[in-house]
């Protein structure tokens, strides 16, 4: 699996990284909104045939509170370019998340609200990206 993670904290960052390349997935780490977003550009511009279902990455993981760009941000701007990217919110400010108008039906969306185990975290990442 691919990864593309949007994390401001190094230190988050760097545990979603290590609890993911444990379990053998390719990860991408970017520390705002807009490396988040040029990263996913850039991951696009590969061959499509490399891609699986013309998808850069089988999930990304976006923080709420993002410097540059917040996660919302990045989000439509990933959504617009491909409607059926799956982008898992990995946050505390879930109440923010829902009430904002990135919750359309037609996206593939999931929130998980911090705190949570890393092992629980990558099951949950992984079920949701082989759904």
């Amino acid at each position: 699996m691919k990864v593309l993670i949007v994390e401001d904290n190094n230190q988050t960052a760097m545990q979603y990284q290590l609890a993911l390349e444990e379990r053998n997935h390719d990860v991408v780490v970017t520390h705002n909104g807009e490396e988040g977003c040029n990263a996913y550009t850039k991951a696009m511009k590969v061959e499509t045939s490399q891609q699986k279902n013309n998808l850069p990455f089988d999930v990304v993981i976006l923080d709420y509170r993002l410097p540059v760009k917040n996660g919302i941000q990045v989000a439509k701007k990933i959504t617009t370019k491909n409607p059926k990217q799956k982008i898992v919110f990995a946050t505390g400010h879930l109440k923010e998340i829902l009430s904002d108008e990135v919750r359309n039906p037609e996206i593939s969306l999931k929130v998980m609200e911090k705190p949570f185990e890393l092992d629980e975290f990558v099951n949950k990442i992984e079920l949701f990206a082989s759904a």
